[in-house]
């Protein structure tokens, strides 16, 4: 071993040993970039590092897009995963509760695990979290998600004017009954009210809209909690009315005109 990192303040003064201090050592080393190029190059290439072990969650996912599962498929047992991934039980089980939170897998005890529909509840969850941080502080975080859903929901009724079908209508018939029950007893009915706006959007065929949209609904419903619903309740029946006449009459000019109006109300009126 060279002797040149015997003595940094003084070159010409050499050590009797050949292995050096390690403090000495690190003086010399610390200040070149060189130095630290040359690690990280012989780490990634060292004949004996060992390469990164997959993540039994991606395994998990890998083997759901390669098998060609679909929405409400059921998966494998436990016991199945094991044998085709190699990996012990408990970490399929974590891995599956993992993936349960992330919205991929919905486990329904004694009866195993089904692939979800299309959510995104990762992002529910960081609105809601941070809706309620922020409205500490004044924000109407409300309004907000009601002004995104207004810019996007607004600019695409017009789309689907002709192309649902009469069982979409039938459908969309039946959840505006229910939001007028709810509104005859000052409720409101989430439920009924998404279903009413995700059925609108089906003939555009878009997971990544369906899965947007439910997220906002999501985050709505939990920063809205206990807020009294708007003061004449039958204002929301008869706006979802105006929407459903005017895609009915294939009248697209209509239709955006009262989902304006719809969420007229909801930013100006109801979440302010």
């Amino acid at each position: 071993m060279a002797r040149w990192y015997g003595n940094v303040r003084n070159p010409g003064e050499r050590r009797s040993r050949d292995i050096p201090q390690f403090s000495r050592l690190w003086d010399v080393l610390r200040p070149t970039e060189c130095y630290r190029d040359l690690v990280a190059t012989t780490a990634e290439n060292h004949p004996y590092r060992r390469p990164a072990q997959p993540r039994v969650e991606d395994l998990l996912q890998a083997y759901i897009i390669d098998h060609g599962f679909r929405p409400g498929d059921r998966l494998p047992t436990e016991a199945a995963f094991c044998d085709e991934l190699g990996v012990s039980r408990n970490a399929i089980r974590e891995a599956m509760r993992s993936l349960q939170s992330l919205g991929i897998l919905e486990i329904r005890h004694g009866y195993g695990a089904y692939l979800s529909d299309v959510s995104l509840p990762r992002l529910a969850d960081g609105l809601a979290f941070w809706g309620k941080l922020l409205s500490r502080e004044g924000d109407h975080v409300l309004r907000r998600i009601a002004e995104v859903r207004s810019m996007i929901e607004t600019s695409l009724v017009s789309q689907v004017v002709g192309k649902l079908s009469e069982g979409d209508f039938a459908e969309l018939h039946d959840c505006l009954q229910q939001i007028e029950d709810a509104s005859t007893h000052d409720e409101r009915a989430y439920d009924a009210d998404r279903r009413f706006h995700e059925i609108l959007y089906r003939p555009l065929d878009n997971w990544v809209l369906t899965g947007f949209l439910r997220a906002l609904w999501d985050s709505t419903r939990e920063l809205a909690g206990a807020r009294p619903p708007v003061h004449d309740p039958t204002l929301t029946p008869d706006l979802h009315r105006k929407i459903l006449a005017a895609l009915e009459a294939e009248d697209a000019e209509a239709a955006t005109h009262a989902m304006h109006e719809h969420f007229e109300l909801t930013v100006h009126g109801v979440y302010s």
